[in-house]
């Protein structure tokens, strides 16, 4: 969760998720619960992601870290 709260961001992981189709998005929600974006594209699924201090860019990935936008899931 980013420091003020405004933001949570979960990795999927297609081991728990059950699905057929492996989904190793990230989702990044606001304080209320409702997803703000979605990041795919990612070969593997992200298990460590944290929040920059004002909580506008999330760091994350997985053999490779990228750093998005927490509001559009842009790179």
């Amino acid at each position: 969760a980013s420091l003020d709260g405004k933001r949570i961001a979960v990795g999927l992981n297609p081991e728990i998720s059950g699905t057929e189709k492996p989904d190793t998005a990230v989702l990044v929600f606001d304080g209320e619960g409702h997803r703000t974006a979605r990041i795919e594209g990612l070969s593997r699924p992200t298990r460590k992601l944290a929040f920059n201090r004002e909580g506008t860019r999330l760091l994350g990935g997985t053999d490779t870290q990228h750093i998005w936008d927490a509001a559009t899931g842009k790179v």
